[in-house]
């Protein structure tokens, strides 16, 4: 569970990277802790960027009740977004979510293909990361990753690991070419890792102190 230490600790370094990434996309925007009143709208989030393999209400559920869980989800208000040209987001008279990132400590996740000695102790696994498809490749994933990378350092976090789907080839992928790009590095496929068979890059990250003292 998240301390009232951790949440005053957290809340300048989740302002600072809101308001960047607001200017990145020419609106006012709301990156905050994620809470179990976000269910719904990660579930559509999740709909629009994976097709068949988002997570529906009752895995987010089971991952918000981990006691290690965390993670941040960004919101803009309803409308365009501008970035080069104006780009309808979903639908909506509300809020919406745009981008999320969530894990918990490594302790609760899969069997990591490498030894938890052997990645420098303590460590965070992500279970999911999302960017809507309309606001892909303009940073947005970049500073909502760096943001969680320093959330994990302020809970002595010393890596970071996760999956993503891949072909045959993971330099083929366009997921792992992102995570390295963001520092990640492979160690290795997981065979048949997802539901419907499709096989899994794992990736790790090395994380150094944090800045937020």
């Amino acid at each position: 569970m998240l301390t009232p230490e951790f949440r005053d600790r957290s809340r300048d370094v989740i302002a600072s990277t809101g308001s960047r990434l607001g200017q990145i996309l020419h609106v006012s925007t709301d990156l905050r802790l994620v809470n179990p009143n976000d269910i719904d709208d990660l579930v559509k989030l999740d709909e629009a960027c994976f097709e068949d393999l988002y997570y529906d209400a009752d895995e987010f559920r089971n991952e918000l009740s981990i006691p290690s869980s965390y993670g941040i989800v960004l919101c803009t208000a309803p409308g365009t977004v501008y970035g080069g040209k104006r780009v309808p987001l979903i639908g909506s008279d509300k809020r919406v979510l745009i981008a999320y990132v969530m894990g918990h400590e490594d302790n609760d996740g899969p069997a990591p293909l490498r030894p938890i000695a052997e990645l420098s102790g303590k460590g965070a696994y992500i279970v999911s990361f999302a960017v809507h498809p309309k606001i892909q490749k303009r940073g947005i994933g970049i500073g909502l990753m760096a943001c969680f990378e320093e959330l994990s350092r302020m809970q002595a976090m010393n890596y970071l690991r996760l999956h993503t789907r891949t072909a045959d080839n993971p330099e083929s992928n366009g997921a792992y070419q992102a995570f390295r790009k963001m520092g990640f590095d492979l160690t290795g496929t997981l065979k048949d890792h997802y539901d419907k068979g499709d096989d899994a890059c794992e990736v790790v990250k090395q994380l150094g102190q944090s800045a937020a003292r």
